[in-house]
């Protein structure tokens, strides 16, 4: 995998997840915010279709680390 790191409009460091779409961490939280929570349902938000799968363990792995819930004990 390589990997991109970006400056985005607002001018905050994301990277890019998905080489072949160019869908950023920030597009995929972007997508998560807006309930989200499945790759193809990432993909299908900006209107984009899964290519070559090597993305998919990591947008799997940010969409778990989005949606967790927060454990306001620890």
């Amino acid at each position: 995998m390589i990997v991109i790191i970006i400056i985005n409009k607002l001018g905050a460091l994301c990277l890019v997840i998905c080489n072949c779409n160019y869908l950023t961490s920030t597009d995929i939280s972007r997508a998560c915010e807006n309930g989200y929570q499945k790759v193809d349902a990432v993909f299908s938000c900006f209107s984009k279709k899964e290519r070559c799968g090597q993305c998919v363990p990591e947008i799997k792995k940010y969409i778990a680390s989005q949606t967790a819930p927060i454990n306001p004990e620890v």
